[in-house]
């Protein structure tokens, strides 16, 4: 029997790999005989994993969100496509010794609209940017403190606008851990909004 259920309507996390979860989700609790009005209910009220392209604020102009889970490269880059609208990034943190090539190079060609860098590897990433982008096309500031780059971040959003912590590095520079790190995020955000 062919079944037609609206899970982009329902599911009101943002990203293609959530929309693929939900999916598959979807296809089990089917052949367990779930409703599709248990399926919608679930979706609706799923609210993902704590640091997970997780939602933590919006004013009238800007959705504010966090993705920690993950300390790597690609990771941070991975996030950007889960949205439809101009993305300001805060990206940085403890150098593991990562190669951050890639990321510097993916924050040159995504489609960010500005970028706040944290932590050691700010300027790092800095410089690896530049050579990447030598005509400068996406703004980039350095910050020595998460509450500096938020407010910068912040300032450079427009409505419509996502704020995203995507760091693609490790918080050890400057917090005991990536909680932390997303709990001072979300105070900045909730405070701001």
């Amino acid at each position: 029997m062919k079944q037609v259920l609206p899970l982009g309507r329902w599911l009101s996390l943002p990203g293609m790999h959530n929309f693929q979860n939900a999916l598959a989700a979807t296809c089990t609790a089917l052949l367990l005989e779930t409703t599709p009005s248990q399926i919608e209910a679930g979706l609706t009220r799923f609210e993902g994993l704590p640091h997970r392209l997780q939602f933590v604020a919006e004013n009238s102009r800007t959705q504010i969100l966090q993705r920690l889970e993950g300390h790597d490269t690609r990771g941070a880059l991975l996030a950007v496509d889960a949205f439809r609208s101009p993305v300001v990034l805060l990206a940085g943190g403890y150098d593991k010794g990562l190669d951050l090539i890639e990321l510097a190079r993916g924050l040159v060609a995504g489609a960010w609209k500005s970028v706040a860098l944290l932590g050691q590897t700010a300027e790092k990433l800095k410089t690896l940017m530049k050579e990447a982008d030598p005509e400068g096309r996406v703004p980039t500031k350095v910050h020595v403190t998460m509450e500096a780059a938020f407010q910068w971040a912040a300032a450079q959003s427009a409505p419509g606008d996502v704020v995203l912590l995507s760091p693609g590095c490790a918080s050890y520079d400057w917090f005991p851990n990536y909680e932390a790190r997303g709990e001072e995020f979300t105070c900045l955000a909730r405070e701001w909004k």
